[in-house]
């Protein structure tokens, strides 16, 4: 998906963001999207809202720390990792 693609996407992501702030699935998406245009300030704070909109959301998590990390915020990201260990054990 080209750039373009995946900044039509985002506009859909903000959009049902917007009429449903507690989806977090649509946060998450939102994340991702921003991820793909090199936005990951904003990406971190999707990921934020869709674990704030659901605490067991371990992909959620997961991204956060990841997206916290690449930003240097690497104690920020640990308490993320944290979060997801606690959630699921397991998650690699």
């Amino acid at each position: 998906m080209k750039s373009g693609k995946y900044r039509d996407a985002l506009r859909a992501f903000v959009r049902a963001t917007e009429l449903d702030p507690d989806d977090a699935a649509a946060w998450f998406d939102r994340g991702m999207a921003l991820i793909k245009i090199e936005r990951k300030q904003d990406a971190a704070q999707a990921f934020q809202h869709a674990v704030q909109a659901d605490p067991q959301f371990t992909k959620a998590w997961k991204n956060l720390g990841v997206t916290l990390d690449d930003l240097g915020r690497h104690d920020e990201a640990v308490v993320a990792y944290r979060q997801l260990a606690n959630i699921n054990p397991d998650a690699k």
